[in-house]
């Protein structure tokens, strides 16, 4: 890559409330839906009310929820394969309704719902130590925690978990729930503090959210009951969605239908610290809505989906749209990137981390959400704290550590960027490993991808910085040869000759069988890398920068990009679109579109080094940005 190409966004950087107001429709609009279900009940044919979704380690899900059966209100636990159709597992507990879980840093499991009694209600918490304990239908809970109400309160419940920490064997849960003082219903929050190996001596205190109240109240005219909410960190913001009445609740006593046909759901940022209604779409137009959660999950394809769930109220919902709704939809990761190299910044410790906070904070407000961090340079010097490979002298501290702390401070994705074949250092300390070109001559840049030592090296630098470093990518760069020519060392000269005698050496630079075995190391190296990654996080993502004709790539690098996106090895490419030319940048962009057929994320970069020579340099940006968003 260009040394300027620092400076390039592989997307578009459009204005984030746009954006955030293009992806709320994926919470919103039930006809876009990957998959949906209305009036929903699990197999034994009960309701399943307030259904709390997540995703099990080993594969499918489970969910809370509340069924009535015989005029008593169940909290019951369910599986599934496919987020849509449920089977019972069992009782959580009896008069007993408004569940929701989650798990704990530790692995286990915390399930809390709204207790019934007969002077009220309260919160109330299931501890159940792993996964085993809590769907094994002969289990009971590790222990169990009821929180009395305050005392001014008739109800307190429709709790919600916030987050949960552990600290030196002791559990932290910050929760939200509802409280009727005998008026209306309003929204609190509580903090639980619990010694796991003490349990009786938990400690819990609330408060009220006034300011949270009064904004739907005051700027909404929210007159009724503010009741169940759930929350989460998704499309790089903190959100929750709310359920309120519109009248106050009085008005049922008047006019049944009409109250509960006035349950709206809003959604909450907690960035803005501000409401939106929802105008949720369903297939018949139904419009009362209420007990919303959402959760950020792997659909059972594998994709990353986010996973909704309302209840629909009778008095307004559409013909046979009643009861509870799941759907979920299918994400394709929006990447907004830029490549950064870790020279970029002061070898001094007191500069260099400064000038990464001011960068990714820049980042950040720009609305990008990954960066691609060059720890691996092509002149073969490493940036990060590396005892396998040669790290830069000039450099004693750790760009990397800093590099990713900082990355998540700001939200962002921090993708280990490396140069895998184009190592000068390697490639002159090393001449039995560096490329020879078809007349003989040694590389003082390559080193060739045949050779083992060579494939050994490059994926333990890899492996070290995932297991070092809480990276949530790996990007591969000059993953391919420098051009057809290459590369005729003994190895491959072995190889060849090994894999197909009845062809002469040294084989022509266009043999077809040469440059299918050159592309099958190259795919190969990448299978490994990709399996070593899944042996160590499979979360982290795995990319590859490439040639953007995918023809050149194939025949003349050696990237067969579309074979790497049919098996699945790569989570995303970025082709090297680097252009002034718009009508250029749209025919690269139709070919890869076309060789790809959906099977990989692309993120096209923009060469901004090239824009000033443009005609109009601001428009020829714009117009590649708009590109690459369609």
């Amino acid at each position: 890559m260009e040394r300027l190409i620092e400076q390039h966004p592989l997307l578009t950087i459009p204005r984030i409330d746009k954006i955030f107001l293009e992806k709320r429709a994926r919470i919103e609009n039930v006809e876009a839906a990957t998959g949906y279900r209305y009036n929903v009940t699990d197999d034994h044919g009960c309701r399943l009310d307030a259904l709390k979704i997540i995703e099990k380690p080993n594969g499918g899900y489970i969910g809370v929820y509340h069924s009535e059966i015989g005029g008593v209100f169940h909290v019951r636990l369910a599986n599934s394969t496919d987020l849509l159709h449920w089977n019972f597992i069992k009782i959580i507990e009896t008069q007993a309704s408004q569940a929701t879980f989650a798990k704990a840093p530790n692995d286990a499991y915390i399930v809390m719902f709204e207790k019934g009694e007969s002077a009220g209600s309260h919160l109330k918490l299931h501890y159940y130590s792993n996964l085993s304990q809590l769907i094994n239908i002969n289990s009971t809970p590790d222990f169990t925690i009821d929180i009395p109400r305050n005392s001014n309160n008739i109800h307190e419940g429709t709790p919600n978990i916030y987050n949960i920490t552990i600290r030196d064997n002791v559990m932290y849960a910050c929760i939200g729930y509802h409280y009727d003082n005998g008026t209306v219903d309003n929204v609190a929050i509580g903090w639980l503090k619990v010694p796991i190996d003490n349990p009786k001596n938990w400690t819990w205190r609330s408060t009220p959210q006034k300011d949270y109240n009064e904004k739907l109240r005051q700027y909404w005219n929210v007159k009724g009951n503010i009741g169940d909410r759930d929350y989460g960190q998704i499309f790089e913001r903190s959100l929750t969605l709310q359920e309120a009445n519109f009248l106050p609740r009085e008005e049922e006593e008047i006019n049944r239908t009409r109250y509960w046909a006035s349950w709206r759901i809003f959604l909450y940022d907690h960035l803005t610290c501000n409401f939106t209604m929802l105008n949720i779409k369903t297939h018949g137009d139904s419009t009362s809505f209420g007990n919303p959660t959402f959760t950020f999950l792997k659909s059972s394809n594998g994709k990353e989906c986010i996973v909704v769930t309302y209840f629909i109220f009778s008095e307004g919902a559409a013909p046979n749209e009643s009861g509870e709704l799941i759907f979920y939809r299918e994400l394709e990761w929006e990447g907004r990137g830029i490549w950064v190299w870790a020279s970029s910044f002061s070898p001094d410790p007191n500069v260099g981390p400064m000038q990464i906070h001011e960068a990714f904070k820049n980042f950040s407000e720009l609305n990008l959400n990954f960066v691609l961090f060059l720890v691996k340079s092509s002149d073969g010097w490493l940036y990060y704290n590396s005892s396998i490979g040669p790290v830069h002298p000039n450099y004693r501290w750790d760009p990397l550590k800093v590099a990713v702390e900082e990355a998540h401070k700001f939200g962002l994705e921090l993708h280990a960027w490396f140069c895998v074949f184009r190592d000068i250092k390697l490639a002159r300390e090393r001449p039995d490993l560096a490329m020879v070109d078809v007349n003989g001559v040694f590389s003082s840049e390559w080193v060739c991808p045949m050779n083992e030592e060579v494939h050994k090296y490059m994926k333990s630098l890899m492996g070290e910085v995932a297991l070092k470093y809480d990276i949530d990518g790996i990007h591969l760069d000059y993953i391919r040869f420098p051009n057809r020519t290459y590369c005729y060392c003994n190895t491959c000269r072995e190889n060849w000759i090994y894999k197909h005698p009845e062809i002469p050496w040294p084989p022509d630079p266009t043999e077809p069988e040469w440059i299918k075995m050159r592309q099958k190391v190259i795919t190969s190296f990448i299978e490994e890398t990709r399996t070593m990654l899944k042996g160590i996080n499979p979360k982290i993502r795995l990319s590859a920068v490439v040639y953007p004709a995918p023809e050149d790539a194939a025949n003349n690098r050696m990237q067969n990009y579309p074979e790497w996106a049919e098996k699945g090895i790569v989570d995303f490419i970025t082709p090297m679109t680097y252009t002034n030319d718009p009508c250029q940048f749209g025919d690269w962009l139709e070919k890869i579109l076309k060789a790809v057929k959906g099977k990989t994320l692309i993120y096209p970069g923009i060469g901004l080094y090239l824009l000033p020579e443009a005609q109009n340099p601001k428009d020829a940006l714009k117009g590649q940005i708009n590109k690459t968003a369609t």
